[in-house]
């Protein structure tokens, strides 16, 4: 079983909370499976939204955040990858990545 972790959080008084506490909520959260977690920040104006990320890809800027298995994942895998879509980690939560990524064009 995963887990999901994160707040948002606004700039109204000028602040901006501390990114840094996310490590204790994925460490803490660690143990429960499903895959390695990263951290995720964006911040834009006046809001600043940090997550636990089950797969963030970089060069799109997209996160996801996974809590279960696609039943399906092999044939969805095999599908987007005929439309030159690559896996690099190789998890539900990439490959859910990529869906969007093909169907939300």
């Amino acid at each position: 079983m995963g887990a999901v972790a994160g707040w948002v959080s606004s700039e109204a008084k000028g602040e901006m909370s501390d990114s840094s506490a996310l490590v204790p909520m994925l460490e803490r959260l660690a143990h429960r499976g499903g895959g390695e977690l990263s951290g995720f920040i964006d911040r834009r104006r006046n809001c600043q939204v940090v997550m636990g990320a089950s797969f963030y890809d970089a060069h799109s800027g997209i996160a996801v955040v996974l809590d279960g298995a696609i039943s399906n994942r092999e044939e969805l895998k095999g599908w987007l990858a005929k439309r030159g879509y690559g896996f690099a980690a190789n998890s539900d939560a990439e490959l859910l990545l990529r869906a969007y990524q093909y169907w939300d064009k």
